[in-house]
């Protein structure tokens, strides 16, 4: 049994602990900012709202520290290659590991950030025209074509910007061009069904390695 570590990411997250940490900050300053220790729970018992706002503000902010803490030291999603299958251990606390069989693994290939830019793009981009169409049934296909794509990847992906306006005459309704945005290498996982599954294991190329040895 082979164990890969996923690839992380702190780009664009670092925002999020900056924005959560000044929102920390100011709800201590709330509570301590003009009152003693000793006066702090005579202060709550009393319902002053100035204190109440600083511990909303505190606490809602260390509970989302914690979360972003979680999320990018968590050794999930991990990639675990066996004799016969590929196991994935997802990201989550009752998340269940994902087995795929070497049986059912059509192709396994490297890909650049921005080869998988212009794939999720694309996905995105007919699924926001098809809103605009009030094609709802090939929109939420759409979306869900890339919320499953993107499942068990440690790598963020993001929308670089969004941007109103037209594409062709002869179409009516106004689509919405979102572009993503993505970094590092990745690795996209075909299977004999149609599926596809985009993961990020640290040493792709070692990863990519093992799994033709173990397929053999």
């Amino acid at each position: 049994m082979n164990e890969f570590l996923p690839q992380k990411s702190f780009k664009n997250i670092w925002i999020f602990f900056f924005v959560f940490g000044a929102l920390f900050v100011l709800g201590l300053w709330l509570i301590f900012g003009d009152y003693s220790v000793g006066n702090v729970v005579k202060s709550i018992s009393e319902s002053n709202p100035r204190l109440i706002m600083g511990l909303i503000f505190s606490g809602f902010a260390l509970l989302a520290l914690l979360f972003l803490w979680w999320k990018t030291s968590s050794n999930k999603p991990l990639y675990i290659i066996n004799n016969d299958s590929l196991i994935i251990k997802p990201f989550g606390i009752f998340a269940s590991p994902k087995k795929f069989d070497f049986s059912e693994i059509q192709n396994v290939e490297k890909i650049s950030a921005l080869e998988i830019q212009n794939l999720t793009t694309r996905l995105l981009r007919d699924a926001e025209w098809d809103k605009w169409t009030f094609q709802w049934s090939s929109m939420m296909r759409e979306q869900m074509k890339f919320m499953k794509l993107i499942q068990y990847c440690s790598l963020p992906i993001t929308i670089d910007k969004v941007k109103i306006g037209f594409r062709n005459s002869s179409i009516q309704g106004i689509p919405v061009y979102l572009k993503t945005q993505a970094s590092g290498d990745f690795v996209l996982l075909s299977l004999k069904d149609g599926g596809r599954y985009l993961i990020s294991p640290q040493r792709v190329d070692e990863f990519l390695n093992q799994l033709s040895i173990n397929k053999q």
